[in-house]
């Protein structure tokens, strides 16, 4: 019987869990688009560290010079100047070229090449871009710009969607071309990835919606009042000289960005959802993509526990009125444990009391049933991987073991990080 009523009282807590979200996700509203905005985007430079840089990188270039920013900053290494140099042949003959500069670190170093573009930056506003990732329109700077508006907002994101080369001729270039008469079918990895990016607007609505605080803001796109950083003494040494159980961290500079202007410094961040506001981001079409999923949970991982037990801790989070935040840092830190739980109540539960626990199973089956048929009614290119989506959706609770394992490893992985 306990095992029966311990599946009762999980099932009643994700249910009251599941009626919070939607009621903090309807409470939030994005910032309105000002008839006059105090901040434009000439007002935006926009630094892109970047190496190992793919072949659609140019035309990243060419969107984001369409949203005519004061400057672009890219940062490179010397190994790949060459390269970047090449892809900058795409916004040759634009008429605002001449905003783009390229700029080297000694060593690849993500901290170090953000660091570097944030030095030279002359914009009041900092938007700090990965080199796979572009707005979606030529307002999309204009729109996230608009929560600046209040003067307690000190970072913004929007949405990222998922940004698929579709061309049979794989050439590496954007998505799809209208008139191009031959595409590929998505690879599972890339229907994966587009499951995986799905709920990441109701999630942020959602964390918007409750108490305002944020876990991380992506690094895809991010903008910045630059003086957060640029006049703060202690920045530049703190983003760079981190350090994870002694070893040096170069990844995970969202995280720790996230942290320094929220907790830190006291700064609001903002999620601007609006279709607008959106940017692209290309997605792994091989299993560069579980790599990925590596490193994004190492970094998760580095963060519940900094969070949690150290800056600012528990009580801290909810001192600085981010109780909603705290507690759910802690169920994900706790959800391997919590899973295996379940599990087992189950095997008992079907044992001692079947009817109920199958009972309770429909429920869930049903549920599970909803969010796949709505999913790929919207997605309907990902249909022909069904099972391999269904299986990435329970990959990373198995990798768990292994990110705990290796939480002090910081390689890039999908990127060749050696200076030669």
């Amino acid at each position: 019987m306990f095992a029966v009523s311990l599946l009762v009282a999980i099932n009643a807590y994700n249910w009251n869990e599941s009626r919070l979200a939607r009621r903090y996700a309807k409470k939030y509203r994005p910032a309105a688009l000002p008839a006059q905005p105090e901040s434009l985007p000439g007002d935006v430079s926009v630094v892109i560290p970047t190496i190992s840089t793919e072949g659609f990188f140019g035309e990243c270039l060419v969107k984001w010079l369409e949203n005519d920013p004061k400057e672009i900053i890219v940062v490179t290494i010397p190994r790949d100047l060459i390269l970047v140099m090449r892809h900058l042949g795409a916004i040759h003959g634009m008429p605002n070229a001449n905003k783009v500069r390229v700029v080297t670190v000694d060593h690849p170093n993500k901290r170090a090449q953000l660091v570097c573009g944030i030095r030279l930056a002359t914009g009041k506003l900092l938007a700090l871009v990965d080199d796979d990732t572009f707005p979606v329109a030529e307002t999309t700077l204009s729109h996230l710009l608009a929560p600046f508006e209040d003067a307690d907002v000190g970072a913004v994101g929007g949405p990222q969607h998922p940004y698929i080369d579709t061309e049979a001729d794989d050439d590496n270039r954007p998505y799809i071309i209208e008139g191009h008469q031959e595409q590929r079918d998505i690879t599972m990895w890339e229907a994966a990835c587009i499951r995986g990016m799905a709920g990441t607007s109701t999630y942020f609505a959602v964390r918007m919606g409750s108490d305002g605080g944020m876990w991380c803001m992506t690094g895809r796109t991010l903008l910045v009042r630059a003086s957060i950083f640029k006049e703060d003494p202690e920045f530049e040494s703190a983003f760079t000289s981190e350090t994870w159980c002694g070893t040096p961290l170069n990844t995970g500079d969202d995280v720790f960005l996230t942290r320094w202007i929220q907790m830190e410094r006291g700064w609001k961040i903002y999620y601007q959802d609006t279709p607008e506001a959106a940017v692209l981001t290309t997605i792994k079409r091989d299993i560069g993509y579980l790599y990925q999923i590596i490193r994004w949970k190492r970094s998760t991982l580095q963060m519940l526990l900094t969070h949690i037990f150290l800056e600012p801790g528990f009580w801290g989070l909810r001192r600085k009125k981010y109780p909603y935040m705290a507690r759910k840092m802690v169920e994900r830190l706790i959800k391997p444990t919590y899973t295996w739980i379940c599990l087992i109540a189950w095997f008992f539960a079907l044992r001692t009391h079947p009817t109920i626990a199958l009972v309770i199973a429909m429920y869930h089956l049903d549920g599970y049933v909803k969010a796949y048929t709505d999913f790929f009614l919207t997605h309907p290119e990902c249909r022909r991987h069904a099972l391999g989506v269904i299986i990435m959706d329970h990959v990373p609770l198995l990798l768990e073991p292994y990110i705990w394992w290796t939480v002090n490893n910081d390689s890039w992985m999908t990127r060749d990080d050696s200076d030669n």
